[in-house]
């Protein structure tokens, strides 16, 4: 069985991608939406930093 967590990941991973590539121009809320994901230590920063805004 796979943990929760590790598939909640998989789900947030997913949703900024989407955000990105709909959304890029809207650069606020997608930092806003991963500023809330770093807060609540979902997603590691080294992670955010290097595959979502570069």
């Amino acid at each position: 069985m796979e943990c929760f967590c590790s598939k909640k990941e998989d789900i947030i991973i997913s949703l900024m991608k989407l955000m990105v590539e709909k959304y890029a121009f809207k650069k606020e809320t997608i930092r806003n939406f991963l500023y809330l994901l770093k807060k609540e230590k979902i997603i590691s920063e080294t992670y955010i930093r290097t595959q979502i805004l570069n």
